[in-house]
């Protein structure tokens, strides 16, 4: 299966934990690049028939990219690469490379994109991600993709 936690973790600071078939992974992005948004739209993209995508979360330093391939018509290949680059630490290393079912994927990235919108409200959420929007578009896009007989997808009163 496929778990995804974002969490809002002080101002300009998130930690994700993700889990594909037992694979376990964890990092943080900081809002130097607006992490989840990035990989919203890596999300539609693949659902959307794109060969690939990739979504990147930056440290300070370094980063973390998501890159992920398509694999048949359902699959994907999701590989987060952590890029240090760092006179320490010269070199990318994998931290996962796992294979999942791209709706399940994107479902658990809306139901996260959801539980954060309840959690913080836009304000809230911009209010610890600093530089960036809460990504209600992509909320939206995704709920038409993988609900097309619901509303928006947004939480009622939203």
């Amino acid at each position: 299966p496929w778990k995804l936690r974002y969490e809002l973790d002080g101002p300009g600071w998130a930690n994700c934990r993700f889990e594909i078939d037992g694979q376990r992974a964890a990092m943080t992005a900081s809002y130097l690049t607006d992490a989840l948004d990035d990989l919203c739209r890596a999300a539609l993209g693949m659902l959307s028939g794109e060969p690939s995508a990739e979504a990147v979360f930056a440290e300070e330093p370094g980063e973390y990219r998501w890159l992920f391939d398509r694999v048949g018509a359902t699959r994907m290949r999701v590989r987060v690469i952590n890029g240090v680059n760092t006179a320490k630490n010269p070199t990318d290393s994998v931290i996962l490379d796992a294979q999942c079912e791209t709706n399940l994927f994107a479902k658990a990235l809306l139901s996260e994109l959801r539980r954060l919108l309840t959690l913080h409200g836009e304000e809230g959420y911009r209010a610890e991600w600093v530089r960036f929007p809460f990504p209600r578009d992509k909320l939206k896009s995704l709920s038409e993709l993988l609900e097309p007989h619901s509303n928006s997808g947004a939480p009622p009163g939203v």
